[in-house]
């Protein structure tokens, strides 16, 4: 009892320590050594400690890389503390049920499936169900793929691989190096264990020479067209945001920096204006498209809208980004894109937690989610696909979006989350949507981090965080497309799927069976004197003559 319990306790430290390998910390190399350390705690353990090792690891891994959670809830909701504390500890259990899933079944394999388990095969057997367990917390239940240990290397050489193969692509290979380093280092103690895995340093070596050298491949190209965009960061804090004090500051802090800027594409931040958009004063709605026209600039700004069917009613609202164009003459907006990706009880209740919602955020708690397929904003200059805040974390639907579009725009509110890691985590992640489509990601953000980023996912240009300014750059329109944006995950779920359906149909011969075999030999060779024919002549009795057919 005693083992298992310092067993748990280390996987917890390995989880807790892993969170140094995400932003802001980019430690990428933390990630492969942290996840060897729970493989090696989980060696032969069996399914129950398998799944107690796992869950212990999540815990560690999801509790200290989502603690900022439940401060945000409890100084910006009418959740309260206790509450708040709550639901944190209630989300990062569910993150962690995931690993702990993973390495029962491991453990299960691993004691009553074929020996090759325990051998070198093994390494891809629990890479594959990794990459399984990352995919469905990625997407069961809406999806939740925050600190998926493919994000790491978001700084790291494996990176280089990102168009191609993704970041649940970039998550596997890490849990290949992971898996074979605890087995290399399990097995350095035994006779031989040296040799059998003394060409792991080369493999690894060559591995990051390769993500390297794909880093230098343009998958994409530009179209010659170059985009001047400035982006608004008004610093606006939470607590003031939503009061009328707050929404005068946020409509003369906007005005005042469109009037200081000069861009093809203006863009405000997520809810820039703290009022739901057709409750806004006619002549506020006028004054935006003045701007727009004054300036010669596509004006992006975010905002609460009725759902378009309901123009102009109140409720069954979603959470947009609403464009006005500088030659158009039409009121309102031009182009509108609504949030697909809503955040669960800040957004939305799942099924069977309204009354949770409604002790959280209960002005927002009805929000609608946007139609999968909306087209991107048609510019001049090139298609510019939108997305709102915690969609950059959605692989697969932004390397959707790219497929008709030249440039990745996002748009954020970090404020609720203000001295937090929140913003840093998703300005890695959206570093790793820029490597996986080839496009520039640029996002706006209310209190930071505002930022360019190229389509190898370099940082090219950032406003300090919690400043009020504005981001002038330009970027080059991309046309083309990655292997992922043609693919996706399907060909390595497959390829997952494909490999455990081979690695458990290699079942070994059971073992009656094969002291059958053994005593029969023996027989043979003991009585071959006795034996007439071919056996009498050769005095020895060779496997090839006992024709066994084992089914």
């Amino acid at each position: 009892m005693r083992q298992t319990v310092a067993k748990c306790l280390l996987a917890l430290v390995f989880g807790a320590a892993m969170t140094m390998s995400f932003a802001p910390a980019d430690a990428w190399w933390f990630t492969p050594y942290c996840l060897a350390g729970l493989f090696m705690l989980a060696a032969g353990c069996g399914a129950r400690l398998g799944f107690a090792l796992g869950l212990s690891f999540g815990l560690g891994w999801f509790g200290l890389g989502l603690w900022w959670t439940a401060g945000a809830m409890a100084r910006f909701t009418q959740a309260g503390t206790g509450l708040s504390v709550t639901l944190t500890g209630a989300l990062c259990v569910y993150l962690s049920l995931f690993p702990a899933i993973v390495m029962a079944l491991y453990g299960w394999l691993v004691r009553t499936g074929p020996a090759q388990l325990r051998a070198a095969p093994g390494v891809f057997v629990l890479a594959a169900l990794w990459t399984l367990g990352e995919w469905s917390r990625a997407n069961l239940l809406g999806g939740m793929p925050l600190l998926a240990t493919g994000y790491a290397h978001a700084s790291g050489p494996l990176g280089g691989f990102a168009p191609a193969i993704g970041v649940l692509g970039l998550g596997f290979l890490n849990a290949v190096v992971a898996a074979a380093l605890a087995q290399c280092l399990t097995e350095l103690g035994k006779a031989g264990g040296w040799r059998r895995w003394r060409y792991f340093p080369l493999a690894l070596l060559a591995l990051c020479l390769a993500g390297s050298g794909l880093d230098r491949i343009d998958w994409t190209h530009a179209t010659g067209q170059t985009l001047r965009l400035s982006l608004l960061q008004g610093n606006l804090s939470q607590q003031e945001k939503f009061t009328p004090q707050g929404f005068r500051r946020a409509v003369e802090t906007y005005a005042a920096l469109i009037r200081s800027s000069s861009a093809d594409l203006t863009v405000l931040p997520e809810t820039a204006l703290p009022i739901e958009w057709y409750s806004s004063p006619p002549e506020l709605i006028a004054a935006w498209r003045g701007l727009a026209a004054e300036r010669r600039t596509s004006l992006v700004i975010g905002a609460v809208a009725a759902a378009p069917s309901r123009p102009g009613l109140v409720g069954d609202s979603t959470n947009s980004a609403l464009v006005m164009l500088p030659d158009s003459a039409q009121p309102g907006y031009d182009y509108r894109y609504d949030k697909i990706h809503l955040l669960p009880l800040a957004e939305y209740a799942p099924p069977g937690a309204g009354w949770i919602a409604q002790r959280v955020q209960p002005e927002l708690g009805t929000l609608l989610a946007g139609d999968p397929d909306q087209p991107p904003l048609h510019l001049a200059q090139g298609a510019v696909a939108l997305g709102i805040c915690y969609e950059s974390m959605f692989d697969t639907l932004i390397a959707r979006k790219a497929r008709t579009a030249n440039l990745i725009l996002n748009i954020s509110n970090f404020a609720w989350f203000t001295g937090s890691y929140a913003d840093a985590q998703h300005l890695q992640a959206g570093r790793m949507r820029a490597r996986e489509t080839g496009r520039w990601f640029v996002q706006s953000a209310n209190t930071g981090i505002t930022a360019i980023v190229d389509p190898h996912g370099v940082v090219r240009q950032v406003l300090p965080a919690d400043v009020t300014g504005v981001l002038e750059g330009a970027v080059t329109m991309q046309d083309g497309s990655t292997p992922f944006m043609l693919m996706g995950n399907a060909p390595l779920l497959a390829a997952c799927l494909v490999f455990l359906g081979t690695m458990l149909r290699s079942r070994p011969v059971p073992m009656d069976i094969v002291a059958g075999i053994s005593a029969l030999r023996r027989t043979c060779r003991e009585n071959a004197a006795f034996l007439p024919g071919r056996l009498q002549e050769g005095g020895s009795c060779q496997a090839e003559d006992l024709s066994l057919n084992v089914a």
